[in-house]
Parts: structure tokens; sequence; C-alpha cells
């Protein structure tokens, strides 16, 4: 069995690049009232750029990570100032290369094509590193759910997720269906 969303399926779907799914439209919101001229956001999962075209004039700066070249094309294209979009993947090692430290981490699919649980570990150091002192991960409910390819049955990963928020010495709070993670200082 493998997961639904992989790396090739993330690649050369485009979905995302003309419409904002239903989540992250739930993460824009809750953004929308904590933001700040000096806030800095890294959004994983570049998609239509709504976080950028919401927010760009906004804050301090938004960085962007995708693996699709279509959504890095047109995010470019939208020539948005303070908003900078990378071509890598958030489990790779490139990923503590970026410029830059953030207030905000958003990923609303956070275990998204993660092949071990070695992922989601490397993947949360990444974060960890990349987040200023006060900073958190920013996720929702509805990215914990998967069905593998050839079953109709759902597997939901939050209780898992907090088991390993803890054991790595952060915090994960709800807030509806936002999901806070903040490391534990």
């Amino acid at each position: 069995m493998s997961l639904l969303y992989s790396t090739e399926f993330c690649e050369n779907d485009e979905t995302w690049i003309n419409e904002t799914t239903p989540d992250q439209e739930d993460i824009n919101l809750w953004l929308k009232s904590r933001i700040n001229d000096s806030i800095k956001v890294l959004h994983i999962g570049t998609g239509s750029s709504s976080v950028a075209t919401m927010f760009s004039k906004k804050i301090k700066l938004i960085d962007s990570v995708t693996v699709v070249k279509s959504e890095k094309i047109n995010a470019d294209d939208l020539k948005l100032q303070n908003y900078e979009t990378f071509l890598l993947d958030k489990y790779s090692d490139s990923l503590n290369n970026l410029p830059n430290r953030y207030n905000y981490i958003l990923d609303n699919n956070i275990t998204s094509y993660a092949k071990c649980l070695e992922d989601v570990v490397k993947l949360f150091k990444s974060y960890f590193y990349l987040l200023e002192r006060d900073g958190s991960i920013i996720s929702h409910v509805n990215g914990l759910h998967y069905k593998y390819l050839g079953s109709n049955s759902q597997v939901n990963c939050l209780k898992s997720l907090e088991k390993l928020v803890k054991n790595l010495r952060a915090t994960l709070t709800l807030e509806g269906d936002i999901i806070k993670i903040k490391k534990n200082i």
C-alpha cells in the first residue's frame, strides 16, 4: 500500500494553483487576526499563492516552498512584494538553507507524502530550526486524514502527531480545526 499523496502526485497535480483549499482558507483566516508589519511567514506548499496575495503588503516577508514547478512559475509571475518562492522538497536537507527565520510556518498537510516517521521527525527539526524563538507551526486537522491507494479506510494521524510533538519537547494545541505547534523553550 502507498499513500495517496506522493511526491510524484504533488509534482504533477496543478489543482492547487487555481483554487485555495478549504483548509488553507481556514489557516488564512486564522493568520489574518495575527499579522503585523514585522511578521515573517514560511508557507509550505505554495498552491494558489493565497497567503501571499492576502498578506504580502501587510507583513515583513513571505517565503514559500513547493515541489510543483508550475506553482513556482505562477507565484513568480505575480511579482508580489516581500514574496519569494523556492522550488524544493520540505523533506530535503536544503530546507534548512532558507535565508530567513519565521514567526509562522504554515503547512496545511504537515505529514503529506512522508515515507516514514523519520521523515516527519526530520521535518519538525527543520521547522524548529527555521522558527523564531517565539514562532509556531500552523497546520490543519484536514491535513492529517489520509486514504491509502486501493483502500476505502482513512487514517487520522492527530493522536500520533500529538505523541510525536510531545516527544520533541513541543506543545500542540487545537484552535478549532487549526493545529498550533510551539517548541517548548
